[in-house]
């Protein structure tokens, strides 16, 4: 009787701990191409902005830091060539100064 309670109690831990798990990496997984996605719309505008005015030296670490969060994720595919195209550009005097 007792034998059977430990099993049964045993069975319910591991079965939600496995189903908690599974849903953590599920979440995170969302979470993961939710945040690559608002990158690289982000990145997209900001490039489209930068090839009709260019870019300053700070944009472009700003750029540069977004793509390495981005690139941390995964897959990048055409956001690399977007990278390489606005770490090309020719810096334009920052209008702060």
């Amino acid at each position: 009787m007792i034998e059977n309670i430990i099993e049964s109690l045993a069975i319910s831990i591991i079965s939600g701990g496995a189903a908690y798990i599974y849903g953590r990496y599920r979440s995170g997984k969302a979470l993961k191409r939710g945040v690559q996605a608002l990158l690289r719309y982000d990145m997209l505008t900001v490039y489209k902005v930068f090839s009709r005015r260019g870019c300053t030296l700070n944009e472009k670490q700003t750029f540069s830091n977004m793509y390495e969060c981005y690139h941390a994720l995964g897959k990048n595919g055409v956001m690399t060539a977007v990278y390489n195209k606005v770490m090309d550009m020719k810096e334009v005097e920052d209008d702060e100064k």
